[in-house]
């Protein structure tokens, strides 16, 4: 069974989405890490891209949550696709930590593209090893 569509306008979403990132940081640095995610996932899942990078960061270390790299690539694959090229570098990172250098490129080229400012000189290092 679908889940019927939001009745929240868009603009009062991404104002709630916001809200739950900043008070998910604010419980992070008080160290209540259980509610700090819980907020985290609200806002991520309300299409924060933020949200989702920083949950893909704390699935990859495992950062409140159990680590699961899985997951991370998830969250991560998604802020990507919505344009952040924050999703796309950290990404790219948990490929090449992984010993997957094709999907390394992949989104780091994606990355470059989004207008990360390191991804060129993973590229050109990568590239180089490939010959």
């Amino acid at each position: 069974m679908k889940r019927p569509k939001s009745s929240v306008p868009p603009t009062l979403r991404a104002t709630m989405a916001r809200c739950f990132l900043e008070a998910s940081c604010y419980l992070e640095e008080l160290g209540a890490m259980e509610e700090a995610i819980s907020l985290l996932r609200r806002a991520a899942s309300m299409g924060s891209v933020e949200a989702q990078v920083n949950l893909g960061v704390a699935f990859s270390y495992g950062m409140g949550v159990d680590q699961d790299e899985g997951i991370s690539r998830q969250w991560l694959k998604r802020a990507a696709q919505a344009g952040s090229s924050q999703g796309a570098h950290n990404l790219a990172l948990s490929y090449l930590e992984h010993d997957d250098p094709r999907w390394a490129i992949y989104w780091f080229k994606r990355a470059d593209a989004l207008g990360d400012e390191d991804a060129r000189a993973y590229l050109d290092a990568l590239e180089g090893v490939r010959g």
